[in-house]
């Protein structure tokens, strides 16, 4: 048996600490650990300070001023790159000052002065003396301003919506329907031009370039992986540069590039080979020297030996970007677009862990061995240590690399993506030299991939790029989305298959949790999750003594939402779900419910009819249906939709969502996880059942992020609105309408359909 690792926290008096240790027993609701390594004080400072009575016995003296006032004097107790501890005496006062110049009297910074901001103070009851918190400001500058969209430029905007809505409701729809051995074909005629490569250790670098024009002495775009993704993935962005700078009669190279020891083509350990495992060794400083090594692929090749390059990174690959932008100006590096990005690893790292700070704790000694993070398994300990000695880890580390950038630099942040944080991306942009630096803010969340608004935003990166690289102007244009849809079929099928996906395992650990505790409740307790329930159930217009079918019933969050709000007396509803545990878990919550004369019965079937399986009801038995965040996991909606036709009586209503293109959860999540930490989510679980909810948290996210993986790969599918409404029409209902919903702003579309002409 496995040890579990748990983080403890508790307080002696009004001081906070924490632990990481290991779980050998658990029994009669008490549980046996092993002794922790380091105990430390829980702050809610991002570094770690060091005291200084630890090397002397009183602290270095500093002199408190506000302008040429002193306010007095104190001693130095602890201090950090972002904070100082200051003992001083009681009768000091330093409320409703605006900033604390400080005077280094004595010691290593003897001389220097540092401007803060006063956080807190404590008195020592006894001793005359009180304890002021400070944190440092850089320098009493201000910050770069927010260039704020209300929504993505009109003309890119319109010209995505028309184009890929003509381009969902037909093209892609007659490309499915054709023969399996004409879209092989098709795929295998599309050429993709895949380069291999060494760095400096020999080892191996495989990409794919796209170009246009006369490839020699054209400017290059380098676009690193991001967060467990491969260099397929941002096909849609280099299809996108591409045809725009064709469209404006200019030349460009684009490389994308799997990292080293990292998923994809390029080298990695033979240990590290197994899907899960691929990140295994993986560190911040070696995807630095990819892009380095990429850079100097293009400069000694005589076929490109670009004028200029630009690098374009996506989510957490602006912290290697960062990096190498900063040293490669030597490398011909002349511009930086960041898209969606974060300032620095340890904010990103605690927002997306639930609020685990790894990397302080790996400051700190703390060992978390492998974690993980968004749907990839790292190590922990091997990644932060790198990070911490590469100086990438922390928001000083950033703000020293852009004192250090003189290249144009434009960072795209998403107003809803609640992973990044815009006002430390603020400080980092402001440090150094700013004329050339834009900090744009569009209405998007972090997912930006294929969908209408991740095209409309790409066409501005594209526009970026064309500025930075000089010449005439770059006019933004959208890809020819059959042509896209064929490369990305060509790039996918020269790739090794990954073997047939574990559906019915994948499903059970999402909706029951990895250790079978607890997983989709995590979701389904959250009142954004409540209130997208509710529109379903409004739209069914539920009446008493109806029979329901609830498709992909789970956990049974639709009974207990209708058993909460009694939505109706009498219903019976019958929930169908192919992972029979799931199911007992809805029949234990709801035995804990007030039924309003609800009755509920359960049966495991497969509901996708792709796999030659079918609904295993009567004909017109069913007066209502909910198949709810079904849409996208269908292999056939089409015959799905003819079933639930079938079951339905004439007159029956049928609601239906699924995730939208690109649905970024990340805001639902944050909200969600503050709910359950505050107690304040509904009851639709025991809080007691968890025993480390940020641990629970993370393996309900990355679970999550797996089903965009999946969708990567093929298996899932998030489909366009029209492509569903006219699916629902062929399968013979009428009236069909669409609505938006789940969280702000909505992730799901949910269509309502009655069965008959409408």
């Amino acid at each position: 048996m496995v040890a579990e690792q748990v983080l403890l926290n508790f307080k002696l008096g009004s001081d906070a600490y924490a632990m990481a240790v290991e779980v050998t027993k658990c029994a009669a609701g008490c549980i046996v650990v092993t002794k922790p390594q380091v105990i430390y004080r829980a702050e809610r400072r991002d570094r770690q300070r060091e005291c200084r009575d630890q090397r002397r016995r009183s602290g270095d003296r500093v002199r408190l001023a506000c302008g040429d006032h002193t306010l007095g004097f104190g001693r130095l107790n602890d201090i950090s790159p972002d904070g100082l501890g200051v003992d001083v005496p009681a009768e000091v006062s330093l409320s409703g000052r605006e900033s604390i110049v400080v005077h280094f009297l004595e010691g290593e910074q003897k001389g220097r002065l540092t401007t803060a901001e006063l956080r807190h103070e404590k008195n020592r009851e006894g001793s005359g003396w009180k304890r002021i918190g400070l944190s440092r400001l850089r320098d009493g500058q201000d910050l770069l301003p927010v260039d704020r969209w209300t929504r993505l430029h009109e003309s890119h905007w319109s010209s995505v919506q028309t184009r890929w809505s003509m381009f969902g409701a037909g093209l892609r729809m007659a490309s499915r329907r054709a023969l399996p051995t004409i879209l092989s074909s098709t795929s295998q005629r599309v050429p993709v031009r895949i380069v291999d490569y060494r760095n400096t250790a020999g080892q191996r670098l495989r990409a794919i370039v796209d170009t246009c024009g006369d490839t020699r002495g054209a400017p290059a775009i380098i676009i690193p992986p991001a967060w467990g993704r491969t260099k397929e993935t941002l096909l849609p962005l280099a299809a996108t540069i591409i045809s725009s700078f064709r469209a404006s009669g200019r030349s460009v190279v684009v490389v994308r590039f799997d990292g080293i020891r990292r998923r994809g083509e390029s080298f990695n350990e033979p240990s590290c080979k197994t899907p899960g495992s691929e990140y295994h060794q993986f560190t911040f400083s070696q995807a630095v020297d990819d892009i380095l090594a990429t850079a100097d692929f293009l400069n000694s090749e005589s076929e490109f030996q670009p004028r200029s390059l630009v690098v374009v990174t996506f989510s957490a690959a602006s912290i290697d970007g960062r990096r190498a932008v900063a040293v490669g100006a030597d490398k011909g590096l002349s511009g930086w677009i960041s898209v969606v990005g974060s300032a620095d690893l340890q904010s990103m790292m605690r927002v997306v862990s639930g609020g685990v700070d790894f990397v302080s704790g790996v400051e700190r000694g703390i060992s978390f061995g492998l974690n993980t993070i968004l749907g990839v398994e790292v190590d922990i300990d091997l990644a932060g240590r790198d990070a911490i000695q590469s100086r990438l880890a922390f928001l000083e580390d950033s703000c020293r690399d852009f004192e250090t950038i003189h290249v144009p630099v434009t960072w795209f942040h998403g107003r809803y993506d609640a992973w990044m944080e815009l006002e430390r991306v603020r400080v980092a942009l402001s440090s150094g030299d700013r004329s050339g630096r834009k900090l744009i803010e569009i209405p998007t969340g972090h997912q930006l991939r294929s969908s209408q608004e991740a095209l409309a935003v790409f066409q501005l990166v594209a526009a970026e790029a064309g500025r930075m690289i000089g010449d005439t102007p770059v006019k933004p244009c959208l890809p020819d989305l059959d042509e896209m849809d064929r490369r990305r079929r060509a790039e996918r099928a020269r790739l090794p298959s990954r073997g047939t996906t574990d559906r019915r395992g994948f499903w059970k650990s999402y909706l029951l949790g990895r250790d079978g505790s607890i997983g989709i409740e995590l979701m389904t307790g959250t009142s954004a999750y409540h209130a997208f329930m509710g529109k379903q159930i409004d739209l069914l217009r539920l009446t008493g003594g109806e029979r329901v079918l609830d498709l992909a019933a789970g956990t049974g969050s639709f009974p207990l939402e209708v058993a909460e709000g009694c939505a109706a007396a009498h219903l019976r509803i019958v929930g169908l779900d192919y992972v029979k545990e799931s199911l007992r878990r809805a029949q234990t919550r709801l035995a804990t419910r007030s039924r309003c004369g609800l009755h509920t019965e359960f049966a495991v079937c497969d509901l996708d009819v792709g796999a030659r399986y079918s609904i295993p009801m009567r004909d017109q038995s069913f007066d209502a249906a909910l198949a709810s965040l079904l849409l996208g996991y269908l292999e056939s909606p089409l015959e799905f939709f003819k079933e639930v036709a079938r079951v339905l009586r004439p007159g029956g209503r049928f609601v239906t969502s699924g995730l939208r293109k690109d649905a970024d959860v990340s805001g639902i999540f944050r909200d969600g996880l503050a709910e359950l930490e505050s107690g304040v989510a509904r009851p639709h679980f025991d809080p007691s059942e968890i025993r480390d909810l940020p641990r629970a948290s993370r393996d309900f996210l990355s679970e999550a992020a797996r089903l965009f993986d999946l969708e990567e790969e093929g298996v899932f599918e998030f489909r366009d609105p029209d492509e569903v409404t006219s699916m629902l029409r062929e399968a013979g209902f009428g009236g069909v309408s669409l609505t938006a919903a789940f969280g702000e702003p909505p992730q799901a579309i949910v269509l309502r359909a009655t069965k008959g002409p409408g």
